[in-house]
């Protein structure tokens, strides 16, 4: 059974809260659980994006919306690249350097507020301009991006 893209983003952005809640239970003496953890985080987050960039996102700034509704789906994009950026950039020091954890820490909060921002702000828009029909086959096909992950 399909479900709503919107239900399946919330649902996704839970399963990645409870990763980034595991990474950062860690210390720096687990240094292979860090890694191993932080490839799947990684390998999640940027599916995650795949979909909601390709799917959703550009459906959105085609319709016809006030200036806001686009400055904040134009938002997501700029939050996408950072959290893009600051993945990489955790990706190159070791896991077990003693500034891994608050640099952890300051990835969950970006997430944290990007995750609010989608469900507060951008699901709205969506639920006003998409129709129950079109966010069940892109909820479809962003289960497809994921599983492809």
């Amino acid at each position: 059974m399909s479900m709503s893209i919107l239900r399946a983003i919330e649902e996704d952005h839970r399963k990645v809260e409870d990763m980034l809640s595991s990474l950062k239970s860690t210390t720096a003496q687990e240094a292979q659980r860090r890694q191993t953890e932080f490839g799947g985080l990684q390998r999640e987050l940027h599916a995650h994006m795949k979909g909601e960039e390709e799917l959703l996102f550009p459906l959105l700034l085609d319709k016809e919306s006030e200036d806001g509704d686009r400055d904040e789906i134009l938002e997501m994009f700029e939050e996408h690249n950072l959290l893009r950026l600051w993945m990489d950039h955790m990706s190159t020091i070791e896991f077990s350097h003693p500034r891994w954890g608050a640099k952890m820490d300051v990835l969950a909060e970006v997430v944290d507020h990007h995750h609010s921002e989608e469900e507060d702000d951008i699901f709205p828009v969506a639920r006003e301009h998409l129709d129950a029909e079109t966010l069940e086959a892109l909820g479809h096909r962003f289960g497809m991006v994921l599983q492809e992950a």
